[in-house]
């Protein structure tokens, strides 16, 4: 592979930045909710810090840990591919984590961080594909 190096180096930079992003708006999030939960205001319920956990998480987590060891044994080869689609299960590992310890509107943001983990993944196989199959 020619390029390999410019593969990984987009790869990572990609990856690096969305996980910044991502972490700047759970940290934003959370405290929103802490912030919300301490007013007295009359939607101060709405929006709070809760550990929920039923089957549905627990599904979603043992698929999310069967395509991730999928992954893993697959890593090296499906380059470039490895990245976006590790960016893709990234995303659904922020949405299950939102979904697990954020009510009401914090559902938002793991929602938010899921499609831009899942775009950017998405973007990044199809601009791979064009460039080695044209």
């Amino acid at each position: 592979m020619r390029h390999k190096e410019r593969f990984q180096k987009i790869n990572w930079i990609v990856y690096g930045s969305l996980l910044i992003i991502s972490i700047l708006l759970l940290s934003e999030g959370l405290d929103g909710t802490r912030k919300l939960a301490d007013s007295q205001s009359y939607d101060a319920g709405q929006s709070r810090l809760e550990f929920r956990w039923d089957s549905s998480q627990t599904a979603l987590a043992a698929v999310l840990l069967f395509f991730s060891a999928i992954l893993a044994i697959v890593w090296k080869r499906v380059f470039p591919f490895n990245v976006p689609l590790a960016m893709i299960i990234s995303g659904f590992y922020y949405a299950l984590f939102t979904m697990s310890y954020l009510t009401g509107w914090g559902g938002i943001i793991g929602f938010i961080g899921f499609v831009l983990f899942v775009s950017a993944g998405v973007i990044m196989i199809l601009c791979y594909a064009v460039y080695f199959f044209r």
